[in-house]
């Protein structure tokens, strides 16, 4: 038995320790990482911009600002500036569209980007930070096209009563102007000051913004009257990521 427990006891201590092969280098795929950077385009391209009067977005109101492609990147914000206000009346249809490769002659409306416009509430227009609405459209992935996009943002009326049916203005002294809307479901009227206002801007740079309103005459470009050097901007803009 002493025997036995001998023999094993060198078997052990007799043993080839094991050894650790050293592993073959790899070369690992080159990997470069780009900073991104999130830029801001809004048609105000050049000069210092001065506030001005704005614009209200009641329903049958249409405003579309064109902004160029002054740089590369994925969409990440469509941005309207309201004023602020205690907004209590109307909802707004807000798109994007692809600028067209030519000359732009009128508002592309059937170049979209997205699958479907974005509805803002009258809640959600109350509750925007010192009146910046700023909708996400990230998800979307839209790379910026060659001519840039534009923003438009029409003005409607509640979902039982959202289009335009006219405007009445009382007798001096007996009260604010009302809104009428209509729909399948009747007539809805609210006061002129409880829709939604956007502002506006004058700079020296090209005129962007284009209206469309219930009068049949289809898309106009704002111009200059007085002076030519002084355009008046909606203030709509979009966010980009560069670099990605």
């Amino acid at each position: 038995m002493l025997a036995s427990i001998l023999f094993l006891c060198g078997s052990l201590g007799t043993a080839q320790p094991d050894t650790l092969r050293p592993i073959p280098a790899q070369t690992l795929a080159e990997v470069t990482v780009r900073p991104s950077k999130t830029v801001t385009i809004t048609p105000f391209t050049s000069g210092k911009v001065k506030a001005l009067r704005t614009y209200s977005l009641v329903a049958g109101t249409n405003i579309a600002v064109h902004l160029p492609a002054t740089t590369s990147g994925t969409l990440a914000t469509i941005q309207v500036q309201l004023k602020p206000t205690d907004v209590r009346a109307g909802r707004l249809r807000v798109q994007l569209l692809a600028a067209p490769q030519s000359q732009v002659a009128t508002v592309p409306e059937n170049a979209p980007l997205l699958p479907a416009p974005i509805m803002v509430s009258a809640q959600q227009m109350k509750e925007a930070p010192k009146g910046l609405l700023s909708l996400d459209v990230s998800s979307y992935n839209i790379a910026m096209p060659a001519n840039g996009v534009f923003v438009v943002v029409e003005g409607l009326g509640s979902e039982e009563a959202p289009n335009y049916v006219a405007i009445t203005v009382p007798s001096k002294g007996s009260g604010s102007p009302l809104v009428v809307t209509g729909g399948a479901a009747g007539y809805e009227t609210s006061h002129l000051d409880e829709w939604a206002e956007l502002e506006l801007g004058s700079s020296e740079s090209e005129p962007r913004t284009w209206i469309k309103g219930t009068n049949g005459k289809g898309w106009i470009l704002r111009k200059p009257k007085e002076d030519p050097k002084k355009v008046m901007n909606s203030r709509l803009a979009v966010t980009l990521v560069e670099g990605m």
